[in-house]
């Protein structure tokens, strides 16, 4: 299994959990338990979306022949 593969698998694991566990939680009159799942499936959304505007823009910078931003220290 290929380390993309894996975060795959995570990932869908990630969804079918918070996603069925607020769909049962909603169900028995959890409700602040089912709010819980689906903020935690808005910030899987969030963190994913995040992660790939970053990698885009790292493969523009690489593209486009300029170098990585480097940090400075103090």
């Amino acid at each position: 299994m290929t380390r993309r593969s894996k975060w795959r698998w995570v990932a869908a694991v990630y969804v079918f959990i918070n996603a069925g566990g607020a769909v049962l939680a909603f169900a028995q009159g959890e409700r602040m338990h089912g709010e819980l799942h689906v903020a935690l499936l808005l910030l899987g959304g969030a963190v994913y979306l995040i992660w790939r505007l970053n990698r885009q823009a790292r493969q523009q910078n690489r593209a486009g022949g300029q170098a990585p931003l480097q940090r400075r220290l103090p």
